[in-house]
């Protein structure tokens, strides 16, 4: 089976053709680049598949082979030499190849906002920013939280080495009494803007109950990667400053209660704005 697949290219790809294509993939250092890098791409997606000097070759993939050979006659019939490979048609073959398998633009990092905001607490200060263009209620929300100063005198109330460190509900959360204003927006509930950013350590996420859209001022502290959290709660920034202070809390002794790791001594929280 790969071996008739394997040859059904090479029947499929006239000896003109297999040259045609072999200048373009191989006749300046543009094209040997893109060529390399399609192929690079190709066989992390599919290790079956091989390229040689002569075009494509060589896989045990039906699919892969009637796919890739589709490919390479595309380009060897194109008529397309080297010598005239200009700058437009590059462009476009780089856009095509990393379209076609570059599957990680969707979970880089967002670009983050201009604010930042800085926790300090009795373990050391604690600097994070925000994702507006990825949770804009969210982050307006508690940015307005921060600004009326409603986490003055709240606390982190869990620490999960590895996992999470999180900052209790401002409403219950606090010593401090609350004046109207900072109640009235500590009791709102933000919808779930959920998306595509991954948690890793020092991404910064809503808490919520299992009401999709409860979130209101908990959030936690990623402290290592945590995937089955994607797409169920909502990111809306990360730690831009204080690993330090983060494992310093990692240490604290901890007792569990439930599903929670909580730590016995409150690390209360003083917040100040960077603009």
């Amino acid at each position: 089976m790969a071996a008739s697949a394997s040859n059904a290219i090479h029947r499929q790809l006239t000896r003109s053709e297999r040259r045609a294509l072999f200048h373009i993939s191989l006749g300046c250092e543009s094209a040997r680049i893109i060529y390399r890098g399609f192929c690079a791409k190709y066989q992390k997606y599919n290790p079956f598949f091989r390229c040689t000097e002569t075009g494509v070759a060589g896989t045990t993939q039906k699919e892969a082979d009637e796919e890739m050979a589709g490919v390479g006659m595309a380009i060897a019939r194109s008529g397309i030499r080297c010598l005239r490979l200009d700058f437009v048609r590059l462009l476009f073959l780089l856009l095509l190849v990393f379209l076609s398998f570059d599957r990680s633009f969707s979970s880089s990092e967002p670009d983050m906002g201009s604010a930042r905001v800085v926790f300090q607490t009795s373990y050391g200060d604690i600097e994070f920013g925000f994702f507006p263009h990825v949770a804009p209620k969210t982050v307006e929300h508690i940015f307005k939280l921060v600004r009326l100063g409603c986490y003055n005198t709240n606390h982190f109330f869990r620490v999960d080495k590895g996992f999470v460190a999180q900052v209790a509900d401002v409403v219950g959360g606090r010593t401090a009494s609350m004046n109207e204003e900072q109640r009235l927006e500590a009791e709102k509930t933000i919808v779930g803007e959920f998306s595509s950013v991954k948690h890793v350590r020092g991404i910064l996420s809503m808490g919520r109950y299992s009401d999709p859209d409860s979130a209101s001022s908990s959030f936690s502290i990623l402290l290592g990667d945590a995937p089955h959290l994607d797409g169920e709660y909502a990111i809306f920034g990360r730690v831009t400053k204080g690993d330090d202070t983060l494992k310093k809390l990692e240490e604290l002794p901890t007792r569990r209660e439930g599903i929670f790791v909580m730590i016995p001594e409150l690390s209360t929280v003083k917040e100040k704005s960077l603009f």
